[in-house]
């Protein structure tokens, strides 16, 4: 049985079968790239990627909920720092079937 209260304001525990999102998105950066792919892979539920363009990355962020995703981008991926832009270019969201 998982805790009532989560360690991290973004948890990611989709076992059981509970619903989860999954949102990939797009950054332009600046030349801090790898300062910046170092933040991100900390943040709890963010996957960074590297794309062929080197002044952008690729960010996978899972979720409990679409909304957590949302939060997580606009609140710590869009506004750390080394990012110019970030333009969200996949979304999928599956609910738990047993609700």
């Amino acid at each position: 049985m998982t805790s009532s209260t989560p360690e991290h304001p973004f948890p990611n525990s989709r076992s059981g079968g509970s619903p989860f999102a999954v949102v990939g998105v797009l950054l332009r950066t600046d030349d801090r790239q790898h300062e910046l792919a170092a933040h991100l892979s900390s943040l709890d539920g963010v996957e960074v990627f590297s794309v062929e363009d080197p002044l952008r990355l690729g960010v996978v962020i899972e979720a409990d909920t679409l909304q957590q995703a949302e939060r997580m981008l606009r609140e710590h991926v869009s506004v750390a720092s080394g990012v110019l832009g970030s333009w969200p270019v996949y979304a999928h969201c599956e609910e738990d079937d047993d609700a």
